[in-house]
């Protein structure tokens, strides 16, 4: 929970320039919500009302305003469990929470006034799976967003932006017990450019790349995993101009 927190209030401060912290953040709590399940049978009772399956369980429930529902409406799946909350306010729709159909959390949604955002996912076993931030409001959380995976342990797995369905900007990948394996960087295209690095497990670099809009351009460099260098080449176009020098794991010059 610190580490996750920690997070979120940097994201917030730093890159949204927001004065909330996540703590008053949970305080909202929308999003946009698809309409479903045809011919739901309905129950009403003056200010409130059920929304029934054709075998009679509770589809939904929450209270109504006049024709339209309003407030906190809870929806179930057949078994009885819980499946989503969401508030109905003026004749929007913002998804509050989800689950799986087993009855564990799924997902919670956080907005603020301020149109930021953030959806938390959640493991079946309940540890955090990600934490997705979208600096702006948009329909659906696939445009534009900062996301962290987590692995069930609870370390950083990926940390990432994406924009359109593609990666921009600084990506990085760890391994389950913290170790940077790779960190590259897109342009808004989704293209790699400037330098690629690659890790051992152990920590040391493997191989650095440059890039120039998706091509190798300049320097390749390999690396023994007690971090020696081993090659050094240079590319052109993704292709191969010449290698400047080869070494053994002892540093001596072979080529």
């Amino acid at each position: 929970m610190r580490i996750k927190e920690s997070i979120l209030n940097f994201i917030l401060k730093k890159i949204l320039n927001s004065n909330l912290t996540y703590t008053e953040l949970l305080n909202y709590s929308k999003s946009n919500n698809k309409k479903e399940h045809k011919n739901i049978k309905k129950e009403i009772n003056l200010f409130s009302e059920n929304e029934l399956y054709k075998n009679g369980s509770i589809y939904a429930t929450g209270e109504m305003n006049l024709l339209e529902k309003n407030g906190e409406w809870k929806y179930y799946f057949k078994n009885g469990n819980i499946q989503k909350i969401i508030i109905h306010d003026k004749g929007k729709d913002f998804l509050k929470e989800e689950y799986y159909e087993s009855g564990e959390l799924f997902k919670k949604h956080f907005i603020s006034d301020l149109k930021e955002k953030i959806t938390e996912t959640y493991y079946i076993t309940g540890e955090i799976f990600s934490i997705r931030v979208l600096p702006e409001y948009f329909k659906t959380d696939t445009d534009n967003y900062f996301e962290y995976i987590f692995y069930i342990n609870g370390n950083l797995k990926e940390k990432k932006r994406v924009i359109g369905n593609k990666l921009v900007g600084s990506y990085e990948l760890y391994r389950e017990d913290g170790i940077l394996l790779k960190k590259t960087f897109y342009l808004k295209d989704g293209e790699i450019d400037g330098n690629e690095t690659v890790f051992y497990e152990n920590g040391n670099t493997y191989k650095t790349i440059d890039y120039l809009k998706n091509v190798k351009q300049g320097f390749e460099k390999t690396f023994f995993e007690n971090g020696q260098l081993a090659e050094v080449s240079i590319f052109s176009k993704n292709e191969l101009v010449h290698t400047l020098a080869k070494f053994n794991e002892k540093g001596e010059k072979i080529g």
